[in-house]
């Protein structure tokens, strides 16, 4: 396979009108080893290749792409990670399909992959991901459990609006909370950056005009527990209910979290008249399954 590989990317320079039109600098030339198949094996030909590989860097398999955007595969990329080479060099990278990341590098978002299962163990290096284009729960039931802070993309976050029955709360913006108790008001900024396993906020306690501001992590005991005692210390209140307070929005916030989350999953989708046209012509066509093969397998997580 790496020989393969190899004599790919010496025959680059064969299609320089695709080179371009992939839109992908030098940098991403060689971090990405793309080659170019003019001949064999015939999934490939006429494709520019990109290495899929195991966790160890070995590579396992290879994508053909085609500027129509047409994927083909090579070898047996099921549990294989395209651009594996972005885990051992970020902390931070992007999940999305192969051509979504494929577009992203071309941006200049090198830290961009495609996981082939879910599978995380080339992750440990890794502390955050972003995901784009997909949500699939078996993925991020991984993530939570390697620990890793998960983020929606920016195409994909939901304008989301809590209704709460709780008056207790109110939304100033999509950043900022405001928890009204015991004559106290905590401020709760952040709301932008919270996920299903990151609750690091920035609060504000108010009282009598007088203000106690700090960040703290409400998921972590300790942070809790220091944020509580240096609150009660500073505005003359008592440890426990500071606590207490602090669970209250903590409880808010992941019943909050859940709501994005639960609104993203089961939004409906809605067609056109002409998207429905459109659709029941594709239905007619002669390798339908075939098609539907390929754009699964471009999808490039399944889980």
């Amino acid at each position: 396979m790496l020989k393969l590989i190899n004599d790919f990317q010496t025959k680059l320079d064969l299609n320089q009108k695709g080179l371009k039109a992939l839109g992908l600098n030098q940098e991403a030339l060689k971090m990405l080893s793309v080659g170019y198949c003019d001949d064999t094996p015939k999934e490939l030909k006429g494709s520019f290749t990109f290495p899929v590989e195991n966790d160890k860097q070995e590579p396992v398999g290879i994508i053909g792409y085609k500027k129509s955007k047409e994927t083909s595969f090579y070898g047996d990329v099921s549990k294989g990670i395209f651009n594996s080479l972005a885990l051992k060099i970020y902390k931070k990278v992007y999940i999305a399909s192969f051509t979504d990341a494929l577009n992203l590098i071309s941006k200049g978002k090198l830290n961009s992959v495609t996981l082939f299962s879910n599978d995380l163990t080339a992750f440990k290096s890794i502390e955050e991901v972003v995901l784009i284009g997909y949500y699939d729960n078996m993925l991020i039931e991984a993530l939570k459990e390697a620990n890793i802070t998960i983020l929606l993309g920016e195409s994909e976050k939901l304008k989301f609006k809590r209704k709460s029955t709780n008056e207790k709360f109110r939304h100033v913006n999509e950043d900022e909370l405001i928890y009204s108790a015991n004559k106290l008001k905590y401020h709760v900024r952040g709301m932008a950056t919270i996920s299903p396993n990151k609750f690091r906020v920035i609060i504000a306690v108010e009282k009598n005009k007088q203000f106690h501001t700090d960040r703290v992590d409400l998921i972590s005991y300790r942070s809790k527990v220091t944020y509580a005692r240096d609150l009660a210390m500073n505005l003359d209140l008592q440890p426990k209910q500071c606590e207490k307070d602090l669970l209250a929005i903590l409880q808010y916030l992941d019943d909050y979290i859940k709501e994005i989350m639960h609104a993203h999953e089961t939004k409906p989708v809605e067609l056109t008249d002409e998207e429905i046209a459109q659709a029941k012509e594709f239905l007619k066509v002669n390798n339908l399954m075939q098609i539907i093969g390929a754009d699964i397998n471009s999808m490039g997580y399944s889980g």
